[in-house]
């Protein structure tokens, strides 16, 4: 499997928002807890998402948010036919149901702020 690495090396105190963590260049980011975490349009390409959100919830601080935004699946015809469902690189595609059970594996009540965006808040 081939991954592109991220467009830009983020600084260690906002790497954690990085969840393409394989290819994080400081692995310790992933040792220090935080209070807000943002995955924006990523957890769409996670190949083990059970193991990633396990991680991101490890390093949210009790209390700590994580904000997620990605395109919501719908029945909306067009959305079938999109070039996001097309594109290779999204393994994972998400809903408001989703999220919902997200929040209950991992005890983190979620809200959906707007359309696409999940924010959870750490239990």
């Amino acid at each position: 499997m081939i991954r592109r690495p991220p467009r830009s090396t983020p600084k260690p105190s906002s790497a954690a928002s990085d969840v393409y963590k394989r290819q994080a260049p400081n692995d310790t980011v992933w040792a220090t807890q935080y209070d807000f975490v943002t995955a924006t349009e990523v957890v769409e390409h996670l190949h083990q998402p059970s193991q990633d959100f396990d991680r991101l919830f490890r390093v949210l601080k009790p209390g700590g948010w994580l904000a997620i935004m990605t395109k919501w699946v719908s029945r909306i015809p067009s959305f079938a036919a999109s070039r996001y469902v097309r594109d290779m690189t999204h393994v994972c595609l998400y809903s408001p149901e989703t999220f919902n059970w997200i929040a209950r594996r991992w005890n983190s009540p979620v809200d959906f702020p707007k359309t696409d965006i999940a924010l959870f808040r750490k239990g």
